[in-house]
């Protein structure tokens, strides 16, 4: 019942913000990226590894809401809708392009270092699960939703989604133990 609310109030905090969108793009694409911006980022990072295509996959997601935002009709999901657009532009972006760029990045703060491991482990670590898996793990670790709204969005049941979860979670300590 509060997981119905929840979509319910996602959805029209998505069209109000769309709303928001149209009348001032400037605000309005700032209220979205506050709200969807990790989302669409560690979307992305799913896909990219560098810095310059994170970017440049955020940046043009956000052109496309911009742009499109008069046109998009009732969103049952947004935050699926939205982990699919950007999906589907950084799965172009890489057939695109056919290298391997280098990593390299430049801490400039003492917690810099520690940080860019983080994140870096992070990706590792779910880079070899299905794509279903990292979007179960990205939801949960990133947009702190529960088993019941990612089955929601991923149209599965909350078992399944649970399932999938700790069966990715296992892959990973596998992994682990692997690299250990």
């Amino acid at each position: 019942m509060q997981a119905e609310k929840d979509q319910k109030h996602s959805k029209k905090e998505f069209l109000a913000i769309l709303k928001r969108i149209k009348k001032d793009s400037e605000d309005g694409l700032r209220i979205f990226y506050e709200r969807y911006g990790k989302l669409i980022t560690c979307t992305a990072r799913l896909y990219c590894r560098n810095d310059f295509e994170l970017r440049e996959i955020v940046n043009e997601v956000l052109i496309k809401i911009w742009r499109n935002a008069d046109r998009f009709g009732e969103i049952a999901n947004p935050e699926g809708w939205i982990y699919v657009i950007t999906s589907n532009f950084a799965k172009s972006l890489l057939k695109k392009r056919c290298y391997v760029p280098l990593e390299e990045t430049v801490a400039d703060e003492e917690d810099g270092i520690q940080e860019f491991i983080d994140r870096d482990s992070f990706y590792f670590m779910i880079k070899d699960l299905s794509e279903t898996e990292r979007q179960v793990i990205t939801h949960k670790f990133a947009s702190r939703l529960t088993f019941e709204d990612i089955g929601k969005m991923l149209g599965k049941s909350t078992s399944t989604v649970s399932s999938i979860f700790y069966r990715a979670i296992e892959k990973i300590k596998e992994k682990t133990e692997k690299n250990l």
